[in-house]
């Protein structure tokens, strides 16, 4: 019968494998105990900002690979929650794969699964008990849980467009191989400077020498690899000639001429 413990108490014992008569080695107890304190120490961090809480040793038992330890403050600075229960809620959010728990206390996952390590092999189960839970078997299923848990909780890269799209970009065209029935060339973009690979199927070379170097608002066929927010390659479909617009600061001095000339004239 599980232990009732006390709100911020935390008991670890460690089963042996049946190969070694149930026995515990030393070092596997204590690569739990330390992983345990570990995970403590994560889930104390993540609710309060900063180390609130230390844990202490308040029974070991010499009979059996059994430790319990006591939740007391450290600090007198504002803490939000006890680091024992974010542990126990990260713990059942592991068995029920609850994403928001997961995502929340993802940093304490790798102490867990170090408790597990091993399972099967090193010792039979380890049970965990967290005061206000309910006890906790780590098993070979636990472990296979944890790394679920840590599938779900690993943030997914954003997903970028794969595909076709028509769409419109402002560059100059540069020359890349003009030979053959699909010509090839290159924008470079007017913002950022990056290069996008085109090719403008059916121009004949006359027709792609005008515009070389040459700003462009080419239109067309945009391939995206959903790698990068920038296509691989532009089928060019049109395009037309950017003029620049005037600099009417050339004018301004004229300007200021002529009108000075005027109030002159009007005097």
């Amino acid at each position: 019968m599980a232990d009732q413990l006390q709100s911020g108490q935390i008991k670890l014992r460690v089963h042996g494998a049946p190969d070694t008569n149930s026995r515990v080695r030393a070092a596997v107890f204590a690569r739990q105990l330390a992983a345990l304190v570990k995970a403590l120490e994560t889930a104390d961090r993540i609710a309060n900002g900063g180390m609130r809480f230390d844990y202490v040793i308040a029974e070991l038992k010499n009979e059996s690979a059994s430790a319990t330890l006591t939740e007391v403050v450290m600090s007198k600075r504002p803490r939000q929650k006890s680091g024992a229960d974010v542990l126990g809620a990260t713990i059942a959010g592991i068995g029920d794969l609850d994403r928001a728990v997961l995502e929340q206390y993802g940093a304490c996952l790798p102490h867990i699964a170090a408790i597990a390590r091993g399972v099967a092999e090193e010792f039979s189960h380890t049970d965990l008990s967290i005061g206000g839970f309910k006890p906790f078997r780590v098993d070979d299923f636990f472990l296979k849980q944890v790394v679920r848990a840590q599938t779900i909780a690993t943030p997914k890269p954003q997903r970028l467009y794969r595909g076709v799209a028509i769409g419109t970009f402002d560059g100059t065209i540069k020359e890349v191989d003009l030979r053959g029935d699909t010509p090839r060339l290159k924008l470079i973009l007017r913002a950022g400077g990056r290069e996008i690979d085109c090719v403008y199927v059916g121009a004949t070379s006359e027709q792609i020498r005008e515009i070389l170097d040459r700003r462009v608002s080419v239109e067309g066929r945009a391939h995206y690899n959903g790698t990068s927010g920038l296509p691989e390659r532009i089928e060019i479909l049109h395009y037309k000639e950017v003029k620049p617009r005037p600099d009417m600061l050339r004018w301004q001095g004229r300007f200021n001429n002529l009108i000075a000339a005027d109030w002159d004239g009007a005097a």
